[in-house]
């Protein structure tokens, strides 16, 4: 279950990086993703 979950969350992230888009926009959701619960955890 915790391969599924890894192979899922990279391919969306892979996928999202091959959508033209704003790179920037891209990495700024990406990074306040991973340091805003980590923010939340050393709150508690």
């Amino acid at each position: 279950m915790s391969l599924g979950l890894i192979a899922s969350s990279v391919l969306g992230i892979v996928m999202a990086f091959q959508y033209r888009r704003d790179r920037r926009i891209i990495i700024g959701l990406l990074s306040a993703g991973i340091i805003l619960p980590v923010g939340f955890l050393l709150l508690l």
